[in-house]
């Protein structure tokens, strides 16, 4: 049980900071939504970078 814990503990820090990722990539530093059409070939820029 100690193991399957751990497990979900270290699953749950990783979709959190995952998370995180998404939505700062896809806010402004305006804090608001980015409406920029071509939002996606940025965030496969990042992600390669």
């Amino acid at each position: 049980m100690t193991e399957t814990v751990k497990y979900l503990d270290n699953l749950d820090s990783a979709v959190t900071k995952a998370n995180e990722a998404l939505h700062n990539t896809v806010m402004t530093s305006a804090g608001k939504i980015n409406q920029n059409p071509n939002l996606d070939g940025f965030k496969l820029q990042i992600r390669e970078v």
